[in-house]
């Protein structure tokens, strides 16, 4: 006859264990508060402090494939060339693919438009999705490094997304936002962000990471907006500090509105 036996402690014994590895890692990294110390040892993990913030030039290139309502599933070829502190060109040619369009976003300093087929654009909507994009260009290091506080999610539900990964969740609190960060335990990478704005809930899975330059990066990132799929880039070449001609985040750039 098989025999089964049935702890009542174990679950206690699991989180006293839980909690033993996080403290082990606080002490390793000097942090005394253990959710932070997690993030600490994924930024480490990813090359370091120094690596992530201390480059001035990033070149991006590869596909995005968006669904579109109405249109179904495109594709774009993607060039995107990111400045420090301000500048920043994102290149999305669908007609490399058969679409009769494509779309160039610019920031250069304190000015942002968008080119559409050769109509230049400016509204509110491109700067503050430019300007979001570069105050968050480093990834999980500028949370870590802006963020008021961070805690544990202690029962972070499984899904099917990153189905199989053991994964410790840390949300990262700045004022009244909280964006969330699940940590790979095998690889100490960030393997998904999860923010909310409105009633619209996006997860950024972030997948291939990749040393360049002694940074690990990912090459596959796929965006899910209220559970469903919206826009997937998969990054075939990532530079670091590679000259970029200044000349480019001018080109079609309107003249600014004058003063009544």
């Amino acid at each position: 006859m098989k025999r089964t036996f049935k702890n009542r402690h174990l679950p206690a014994m699991l989180s006293i264990l839980s909690l033993s590895v996080f403290l082990l890692a606080s002490c390793s990294t000097g942090e005394k508060d253990p959710a932070k110390s997690v993030l600490l040892d994924s930024v480490k993990a990813m090359g370091g402090m120094s690596k992530a913030t201390g480059w001035k030039t990033l070149v991006q290139k590869g596909t995005m494939t968006s669904e579109w309502p109405g249109w179904g599933t495109v594709k774009a070829d993607c060039t995107y060339y990111t400045q420090k502190p301000d500048m920043q060109l994102l290149d999305q040619d669908y007609s490399a693919y058969d679409h009769p369009f494509y779309f160039v976003y610019v920031q250069n300093g304190a000015q942002s438009w968008s080119e559409v087929n050769m109509g230049i654009r400016q509204n509110e909507r491109t700067t503050a999705m430019l300007e979001q994009r570069m105050r968050e260009i480093d990834g999980l290091v500028h949370f870590v490094s802006s963020c008021d506080s961070f805690f544990i999610v202690p029962d972070a539900p499984a899904d099917s997304l990153l189905a199989g990964m053991k994964l410790k969740r840390i949300g990262c609190v700045s004022g009244e936002k909280t964006v969330y960060f699940d940590i790979d335990g095998a690889t100490r990478l960030p393997a998904r962000k999860i923010e909310t704005s409105g009633e619209v809930e996006t997860q950024t899975i972030m997948e291939d990471y990749r040393d360049v330059s002694g940074r690990k990066v990912p090459f596959h990132v796929t965006i899910y907006q209220n559970g469903a799929k919206t826009t997937e880039f998969v990054w075939e070449e990532i530079v670091f500090d590679t000259p970029v001609d200044p000349a480019i985040f001018e080109k079609n750039k309107p003249q600014p509105a004058k003063e009544a």
